[in-house]
């Protein structure tokens, strides 16, 4: 079974050794990344493009949602979701964009449910519902 394939846009070397570990030991195929350059690097590289783009809401150079913004247009069947640290507000406007939010800090068991559901979803509007 081909598992699914995941990038990561996390500046925070700490989060994003996390996330790649926690994704990696149940079976996701991750490819990770430190900024939105090299998330779009990693897209256009790749052979077939990528299912999800995990990425932070803020990060140096190219945000979370100009990242989003570029893929969804380039790539069109790729699912986008978000992990922030910022305060409930601000998660609630990276919300109204229509794709899922994850808030920092959270256990490995939230972040897999995330994922999943993420993936599963055929529209952000289905996830917000659920």
């Amino acid at each position: 079974m081909i598992q699914p394939l995941i990038v990561i846009a996390e500046d925070d070397d700490a989060v994003r050794s996390v996330l790649v570990r926690s994704l990696t030991r149940e079976g996701f195929a991750v490819v990770e990344t430190f900024d939105g350059s090299e998330a779009l690097r990693a897209f256009e590289g790749s052979e077939d493009p990528p299912d999800l783009l995990l990425t932070d809401v803020a990060m140096p150079g190219l945000s979370g949602p100009d990242l989003a913004a570029k893929v969804e247009a380039a790539w069109p069947g790729t699912r986008v979701a978000y992990i922030t640290a910022y305060p409930f507000e601000h998660a609630v406007k990276v919300m109204t964009s229509g794709h899922p939010v994850l808030s920092k800090p959270f256990t490995h068991e939230e972040l897999i449910r995330f994922v999943r559901a993420a993936l599963d979803l055929s529209s952000a509007s289905h996830w917000m519902d659920d």
